[in-house]
């Protein structure tokens, strides 16, 4: 977690309507006898085509085009939540917006801050009822208060729930990945949060109400929130709270726990599906095995975070374990969480054999306290064995996550595969939406020829020495330029900075230049992105 000093913003969500009244049924079926008349005198030609707007998406262009243009009319009314896990409604499995309709409502901004998207319900009208169609509005607090203003920063009162939150930034440190966490009696909790967008300048900073159980709510319910954004350098925290209709942000609650009794103890498994030694959770019974690598001892927080850590998402998942070398004997081991609060689990332990061929192999296996499923983070189990006579001890650190894959990467998991190329002379990488990295090695000035233009780009340098500035230009036919706004990640991982076009989901097809500057070393690539032919 950050020591930087929290940010607090309240949204305030109220309802839109009063309760709907129940129909009388004999009113039901004359509306229906109308209806159905009204119907067969009716030519088809008489009806003009619609367009479902939950499903309609804008390109890219237009959706960069409309930010800070007037909101468009979209048929959504959410639930305002009092701040329990579930709602008390109807509930949606995908985000209750898409990204080309919050971008009508959207205002570029530079700066750190966090938004939210709210319905701004249009006044009432004798012919339209107050609330039954609305536009999308923005609110918006800047998040880089000074430490001697330790008083929360409040925005105005909004008149309906908050259908995304997300962040703004400077185009000089673009975030490589954010995770939000709720407060809870009993700590933070890890949300499953669907990203509206999927690019760094669209939408992959934006958020829609979180999901219990693999279904979305409405609208995020009230609540105190924190924002953690990863940057190149550091991790930014921000606190957020979401006030009721009564403009109060709700004491924090625990969500229900899982009551199913068929969950059965993690402390007999079954283990054939483990294939040798290592990391492991148990979920029903079985046991899963986890690429989690040996390591001699614990890791920060943020450098786990950075470099990846091996996990899954099993929800039912009530064992976490380690398996150890066949003819280990002396096992013992503690449990520790890395994320979101780092410290030691009181968890009750148990220590078994696995018996295979003429061989057996010890494993360690906590159970998580009252018998429901671990909560999401990073745990980390420290274990101890003897080997051949020899003492030895290691580190398993492993991530249980909150919801299934995201379905587009993001900019951190980019720059992990870019990052795991083995060359390591100058080179430009670049990873499509649905692709393979490409890691190409170019000569000082000499063009390189991408076939599909890309998501971002990596420049390579030496760790802990990333460029201090990166200027981007495209030319044009005639032999013009005009630059190119970019964002940026310096030293997103070592020796890798990170830069994607600031008002595009992608670079257009045609020839860059990247010019990276480190005190008098100017360093420049040519990148001929989407053509065929080079110029």
């Amino acid at each position: 977690m950050s020591g930087r000093e929290p940010t607090f913003a309240e949204f305030e969500p109220t309802p839109l309507a009063p309760r709907r009244r129940r129909l009388d049924p004999v009113l039901v079926g004359a509306l229906v006898v109308v209806l159905a008349l009204g119907a067969a005198v009716v030519k088809p030609w008489d009806l003009a085509p619609t367009e479902d707007v939950a499903t309609a998406s804008a390109p890219p262009a237009a959706a960069s085009a409309a930010v800070g243009a007037p909101a468009t009319s979209v048929p959504i009314t959410p639930i305002p939540s009092d701040g329990a896990w579930t709602p008390d409604g109807p509930v949606v499995g995908s985000p209750t917006i898409t990204w080309s309709q919050a971008a009508a409502a959207i205002t570029a901004r530079d700066v750190w801050g966090v938004r939210a998207i709210v319905l701004d319900p249009a006044p009432a009208t004798t012919d339209v009822p107050a609330g039954a169609s609305a536009g999308l509005a923005e609110r918006w607090m800047a998040a880089d208060a000074p430490p001697d203003r330790p008083a929360p920063v409040e925005l105005g009162s909004i008149d309906a729930g908050v259908l995304a939150l997300g962040i703004t930034f400077p185009p000089d440190d673009l975030p490589l990945d954010v995770r939000i966490w709720r407060a809870t009696a009993s700590g933070w909790r890890w949300l499953d949060v669907p990203r509206i967008g999927s690019s760094p300048a669209f939408g992959e900073h934006l958020f829609g109400p979180p999901r219990v159980d693999g279904v979305g709510l409405p609208s995020w319910p009230a609540g105190s929130y924190r924002v953690e954004v990863l940057t190149g350098t550091e991790v930014r925290a921000m606190d957020v709270g979401l006030a009721n209709r009564f403009d109060v942000v709700p004491d924090p609650l625990d969500p229900p726990a899982i009551t199913d009794q068929t969950l059965p103890s993690p402390f007999a498994p079954r283990l054939g599906a483990l294939r040798g030694p290592g990391a492991f959770v148990v979920a029903d019974g079985n046991a899963i095995a986890l690429d989690a690598r040996q390591e001699p001892g614990p890791r920060p927080g943020v450098e786990l975070w950075r470099t990846g850590v091996a996990g899954a998402w099993e929800p039912r998942a009530n064992g976490l374990g380690v398996l150890l070398p066949s003819g280990s004997s002396e096992a013992s081991a503690t449990l520790h969480r890395v994320l979101p609060d780092e410290g030691p689990v009181d968890a009750r332990r148990a220590v078994g054999l696995r018996f295979e061929g003429d061989g057996r192999s010890p494993y360690v296996i906590f159970r998580a306290p009252g018998g429901v499923p671990w909560p999401a983070g990073v745990y980390r189990l420290d274990v101890t064995w003897t080997d051949a006579s020899e003492p030895r001890s290691a580190a398993w650190h492993v991530e249980l996550r909150p919801g299934p894959p995201a379905l587009s990467a993001t900019t951190l998991e980019a720059a992990r595969v870019l990052c795991a190329s083995p060359d390591t002379g100058p080179a430009v990488g670049f990873l499509p939406d649905a692709g393979a990295a490409h890691d190409l090695s170019c000569g000082e000035g000499d063009p390189v020829a991408i076939d599909e233009p890309p998501t971002i780009i990596g420049l390579r340098h030496a760790p802990g020495a990333p460029p201090a500035s990166i200027a981007a230009s495209l030319r044009l036919d005639g032999g013009r330029t005009v630059d190119q706004p970019v964002l940026v990640a310096r030293d997103a991982l070592p020796g890798l900075t990170v830069v994607a076009p600031a008002n595009l989901d992608r670079f257009v097809t045609g020839v860059h230049r990247l010019v990276a500057r480190q005190g008098g070393d100017v360093r420049t690539s040519t990148l001929c992105l989407g053509l065929t032919v080079l110029p």
